[in-house]
């Protein structure tokens, strides 16, 4: 969903990720390079419920997105991780506050008003999609 958002978008900028198997890939919207995001094989030393990640693919891709100044940004996708204020939550507090960035996230819906709540998100445009 988020990926074909992403290409009504001349210019897109942010991370889409991926589900292959039993890992997520993070794809750069602008680059087009892919890097593992998420396993559900212990091979990273950190973990949120049954994924391990590597919190340095995180830490390059905030550098990334808070490096922006403008334009049509996608994040995929905002959840627990954020709400604890590790993955994107630091570039996301930046982008929420940069007036030319338009911005879209994915959010569960579980998590929905925890995440407008937490980053005090007030005017959003929902947009439900299918699983």
């Amino acid at each position: 969903m988020m990926q074909s958002l992403a290409s009504l978008s001349a210019h897109p900028q942010g991370f889409v990720s991926l589900h292959r198997g039993d890992s997520y890939i993070l794809l750069n919207l602008q680059s087009g390079e892919e890097e593992l995001l998420m396993t559900l094989n212990p091979s990273c030393s950190s973990c949120i419920g049954q994924w391990y990640f590597d919190q340095s693919v995180f830490t390059r891709a905030c550098a990334e997105l808070e490096s922006i100044s403008y334009g049509d940004v996608f994040i995929d996708e905002i959840g627990r991780l954020e709400l604890s204020g590790g993955g994107f939550a630091p570039a996301l507090r930046a982008l929420l506050k940069r007036e030319e960035v338009n911005l879209t996230i994915s959010v569960r819906d579980e998590y929905a008003d925890q995440v407008r709540s937490s980053f005090s998100i007030e005017d959003a445009a929902i947009i439900m999609a299918e699983a």
